[in-house]
């Protein structure tokens, strides 16, 4: 007889008439071996269905992060879209006007080839820096500090009727005033002061020397991994304006001695002093002040030259004359680019004025920094770093502009400007630190440290 099945679903083996107990046993194996098929059987199903649980989480936590990475990268690329261009500035008229100032290079005093651009670098920091930084430690020579101003000499009888409210002492613009015999004893003995300083030293090997490296004089180099280009200290408008001021006060003296050479000779340094900012600074800053302290100087040779009676006085003053001023150029350099348009604009005369050879080279250092955050204005740049063409302007810029190892070092710095913010650039509003935490979080998981620094940089200027 063939197998038989109950109707329960029992398995039951037929045995031969006659061995009823074999049966039994026969039926109860059979019994137990569909039991630990039936426990197997589940324990595959129940382990089946747990690994599809736990590949369902973790698909579902993957999409959730993939979510969330987007919803918090989507932030900084908002932030961007929306302000990145005021990162850009429109400016009108500065190379003119920078440019008007070259009629009066007549002026300038003869250059001393004894003098090394690293020496006179150190004497202009020994001058002018101010609030030096840990990050840009200070090369030895140019550590001391060779002019601290007059301030401690203006006693309230000493050229009261001189003080501009704006400096630190007389005016530099009064020269006749200087020359009055109506002087008393403390106004002489505070020219003298002034005259004898040590700081002129520094002051004419600045103005003298053919060129001038500003930065390679007074920074110790390679700059370290904690420098940031926009954080290079920069001399205080101040602090030159009241030099220049001080430096026309040091001609008054030597004039009321009768030495009318040596005080044009002081008189002509302003001028080339205030050239040597044009012609070798790295800054916007540096051509402003370079053009302030030339018009000074030029307004202070002109009163001298009409005091001592120049036979050429009358020329040199009419219209157009190397002495006139020069016309008036409006300067628009600090409007926002608002639209797309105002910032491609901006780009071209960017990459424009960056490689031409007759621009400033201050105004062409500032072109370039204004050049490597411009790729923070475009989201697909902040995430794949700058294009084409301004990786080409800085290749060109450092052989074209950089005469010296520490003006292509500093080219490198603006180049990684945007990939290196500090965190003290942040800004303290609520709202910003709420995108800036965002920005973090996306810069750390893309290792794109440019997601935080474009962000910190567009709401700085929005």
């Amino acid at each position: 007889m063939g197998a038989n099945t109950s109707n329960t679903g029992e398995r039951i083996i037929a045995e031969p008439s006659g061995s009823g107990a074999g049966s039994r046993r026969s039926l109860f194996k059979e019994r137990a071996w569909l039991d630990r098929t039936s426990t197997s059987n589940a324990d595959v199903v129940e382990a089946r269905a747990t690994r599809s649980g736990l590949g369902q989480r973790a698909l579902r936590l993957v999409r959730d992060a993939a979510i969330g990475l987007l919803l918090v990268t989507s932030v900084p690329f908002a932030v961007v879209s929306v302000h990145g261009n005021a990162m850009l500035f429109q400016r009108t008229g500065m190379v003119e006007r920078l440019a008007n100032l070259d009629r009066f290079r007549t002026l300038e005093a003869p250059t001393d080839e004894a003098v090394t651009p690293l020496e006179a670098g150190a004497a202009f920091g020994r001058l002018t820096l101010s609030r030096p930084r840990t990050e840009f430690p200070l090369r030895q020579a140019a550590q001391s500090r060779s002019y601290e101003g007059f301030k401690q000499h203006m006693t309230a009888s000493v050229f009261s009727s001189l003080r501009d409210p704006r400096y630190e002492g007389p005016s530099g613009q009064l020269l006749a005033a200087y020359l009055s015999d109506e002087l008393s004893e403390d106004e002489l003995r505070y020219l003298r002061t002034v005259a004898e300083s040590p700081a002129w030293a520094d002051f004419d090997a600045v103005a003298t020397a053919p060129k001038v490296d500003i930065i390679g004089g007074q920074y110790v180099l390679p700059f370290n991994d904690e420098a940031f280009a926009l954080q290079l200290p920069m001399p205080r408008f101040t602090i030159a304006r009241n030099l220049a001021n001080d430096a026309i006060a040091r001609a008054a003296f030597y004039m009321r001695n009768g030495e009318q050479d040596r005080a044009e000779s002081a008189l002509r340094n302003v001028v080339s002093f205030g050239f040597a900012l044009v012609d070798n600074g790295t800054s916007l800053v540096d051509a402003i002040l370079g053009q302030a302290i030339v018009i000074m100087g030029r307004d202070a040779v002109g009163s001298f030259y009409q005091h001592v009676g120049y036979s050429k006085s009358a020329a040199e003053f009419s219209t157009g004359s190397p002495l006139s001023r020069p016309p008036r150029v409006a300067a628009k350099w600090i409007a926002r680019a608002r639209t797309a348009s105002e910032a491609a604009q901006v780009r071209k005369t960017l990459v424009e004025e960056a490689g031409h050879p007759q621009t400033p080279r201050a105004v062409r250092f500032e072109d370039l920094r204004q050049l490597a955050w411009s790729t923070c204005s475009s989201p697909k740049q902040m995430l794949l770093g700058p294009d084409r063409e301004t990786r080409d302007a800085f290749v060109r810029a450092r052989t074209t502009l950089a005469r010296y190892p520490s003006e292509q070092a500093y080219l490198d710095l603006l180049y990684s400007a945007p990939d290196r913010m500090p965190e003290d650039m942040s800004s303290g509003r609520f709202s910003h630190r709420l995108a800036l935490g965002a920005a973090s979080v996306a810069g750390t998981v893309l290792r794109n440290l440019r997601v935080t620094s474009c962000t910190q940089m567009a709401l700085a200027l929005r």
